[in-house]
């Protein structure tokens, strides 16, 4: 489906204003995942891809420029996070990740997780106890740079302790009425801290909600499975280096091992041709050597002048 596709006019099913469900897809990482639910939906499912080739059956895709070329997480990341920017044409919204896969219709989950007085909603993490932990995993796991985690834990040890302590949110489903202001401030605060700290955005989730004062609807439900969803479901994920800044230490270690490489060849250079100039044959052939030097001949000189020039046509074509 092209974009194109997308009708002028759907309807609102008591969500509030013009629903869709929306993905991003950035820098070919995996294949799309097809949604059978859309088939059954009045709901528009829209992907935002910088593919030009990508195709769907279920999805409408939408092409879009990376935020950031050489890093397509961190832009991936701007897509999702920010509804009102992505999918300014709709009021409400669906986001899942490309690994969710839905199973039940997009207007039953909006109506039965997204209540007409909340403006977000979304799960808690099924299997981490506090923010603190997610932290610990994330580096344990060499998901992002140690230095870079550490950066951003003390910034919120510093003015939000608390925060640590909390139970982390899942940020692979997000139900929102995304242009409402409060959600907006949120949404903004917490990309900030994705473009400036970490790329892993369930660690500064928690802290960009209490720093603007949103409060987020959290259910209960397991990550792996529920009335709504099923994930993972993603396939064809290529292992890619998509960090945009590499480990500072670790680039440090790589600079000092080429410098003693080169080191150690001029060293073995320098030490070569001390050991031929102090052989025998170096120092009987440096007569002959000088007077070959001094016999050779200079390389001849052309004076230039004006009775030297040439012809303007020829000086014309040599050009």
């Amino acid at each position: 489906m092209t974009d194109s596709a997308i009708s002028s006019g759907r309807p609102e099913h008591g969500l509030g204003g013009r629903a869709c469900v929306y993905t991003a897809l950035l820098g070919g990482y995996e294949r799309l995942t097809e949604q059978p639910a859309a088939l059954e939906s009045s709901l528009d499912f829209v992907c935002l891809t910088d593919d030009p080739t990508l195709v769907s059956e279920t999805w409408t895709v939408r092409l879009v420029e990376p935020l950031i070329t050489r890093d397509p997480v961190r832009s991936q990341r701007a897509l999702k996070i920010r509804a009102h920017a992505s999918v300014p044409d709709y009021d409400v919204s669906l986001y899942i990740d490309n690994s969710i896969l839905l199973k039940a219709p997009p207007e039953v989950t909006l109506t039965e997780l997204l209540p007409s007085d909340t403006a977000l909603a979304l799960m808690a993490h099924g299997f981490r106890d506090t923010v603190a932990d997610e932290f610990r995993a994330v580096v344990e796991s060499g998901l992002d740079a140690a230095h870079r985690c550490e950066e951003q834990r003390a910034h919120y040890l510093e003015t939000d302790p608390e925060c640590l302590t909390l139970r982390p949110l899942k940020g692979g489903l997000l139900l929102r009425r995304h242009h409402d202001a409060r959600v907006v401030a949120a949404m903004d605060l917490w990309l900030s801290h994705v473009l400036r700290y970490s790329r892993r955005d369930q660690l500064s989730l928690r802290y960009a909600l209490r720093a603007t004062g949103l409060e987020a609807l959290v259910h209960e439900l397991d990550n792996f499975g529920s009335p709504y969803h099923t994930w993972p479901v993603s396939t064809g994920r290529r292992a890619t280096d998509d960090s945009l800044w590499p480990e500072p230490q670790e680039e440090l270690e790589r600079t000092r091992q080429r410098l003693a490489a080169a080191e150690s060849a001029l060293a073995e250079a320098e030490s070569a041709l001390t050991t031929m100039r102090a052989s025998r044959s170096w120092r009987w052939t440096s007569v002959a050597r000088g007077t070959i030097a001094r016999l050779r001949p200079a390389a001849p000189t052309q004076a230039i002048s004006d009775a030297a020039s040439p012809e303007p046509s020829h000086a014309a074509t040599s050009r």
